[in-house]
């Protein structure tokens, strides 16, 4: 067999600019497979395959810290729920409230009235509000009809303010949980 107008043994591939610098002669005779002439073989000029270098281990937190992870979210809730307990605190006491709840305050008051007087707070005509209504059919009744049974006992306005003072301050851990559900 013999050499094309280029030099090159006609019976091999032609090699790519890129193979052609990455391949060098390696010193030394060996056979070419046709003729039995001594060429120089072409082998990749780069090192024997060295074994591959084990891969380091990750970073894995210390058992203390893990539980310490596992609890942070109940901690930062905790922690919210502590500032708002403190935060919130004169609303427990007395409150001019300037939204709706003189509504619902005056709701709860006539409930634990009709509660006081021996009557059912589920009926009756609500007077206190436009030309009065019967409010407690049309309107979200549960959280009056509990504020005035609790008020009964502990004084309407008392309870009031301090149920307001705790959903307000115990908010975040409703939150918290509903987000827990979604999880």
């Amino acid at each position: 067999m013999g050499t094309d107008d280029n030099g090159r043994d006609g019976d091999r591939a032609p090699v790519s600019t890129d193979e052609a610098h990455a391949l060098t002669p390696m010193p030394g005779p060996a056979a070419h497979p046709d003729d039995g002439t001594p060429t120089r073989a072409l082998t990749k000029s780069a090192e024997p395959d060295a074994p591959p270098q084990p891969e380091p281990e990750p970073w894995s937190p210390s058992p203390r810290w893990r539980r310490f992870a596992h609890r942070l979210p109940l901690i930062l809730v905790g922690l919210t729920v502590l500032f708002d307990l403190w935060a919130l605190h004169p609303n427990a006491y007395s409150t001019n409230f300037a939204n709706d709840s003189s509504v619902h305050i005056s709701m709860a008051r006539w409930a634990e009235l009709r509660i006081s007087q021996g009557h059912l707070p589920f009926d009756g005509w609500f007077p206190y509000l436009d030309l009065g209504s019967s409010r407690f059919h049309h309107y979200q009744a549960l959280p009056a009809i509990v504020t005035g049974a609790a008020g009964t006992v502990f004084g309407t306005d008392g309870v009031f303010h301090w149920l307001t003072y705790l959903l307000l301050a115990l908010w975040p851990i409703c939150v918290y949980a509903s987000v827990r559900l979604l999880d």
